[in-house]
């Protein structure tokens, strides 16, 4: 290999490696903001579990809905509306439901410390 030739390989590995360097700090970055969004979001479902498990059972069973609902187009715009809107409300209900059996132990723990 000529001088000329060593010159354009090196050239080359030094872009090659500020290329590797941004990357790493583009994924670095990437990695902070979701780990401070999984902060957040473990915060608001520390402070409402009712609303967060609504909206956590609501997405899933939108997502199961679109998912095994039938695809030859035999529901219309309305139908999709009213059912994913029943599939909210009744991952609401669903929330709930569950909520009450986190509120009995939440009395009794009340009455049992008084």
């Amino acid at each position: 290999m000529g001088i000329d030739a060593c010159a354009v390989h090196l050239a080359l590995a030094a872009d090659s490696a500020q290329d590797s360097t941004r990357r790493a700090a583009a994924l670095f970055t990437f990695v902070t903001k979701i780990l401070a969004m999984l902060t957040k979001m473990k915060n608001f479902a520390e402070a409402r579990p009712r609303l967060a498990s609504w909206i956590f059972l609501a997405v899933g069973m939108v997502v199961i809905l679109i998912i095994s609902a039938p695809k030859d187009g035999t529901l219309t715009v309305g139908n999709w509306i009213f059912l994913i809107l029943a599939t909210i409300g009744l991952a609401g209900l669903c929330a709930w439901i569950i909520g009450w059996e986190n509120g009995d132990e939440d009395a009794d723990e009340a009455k049992a410390a008084k």
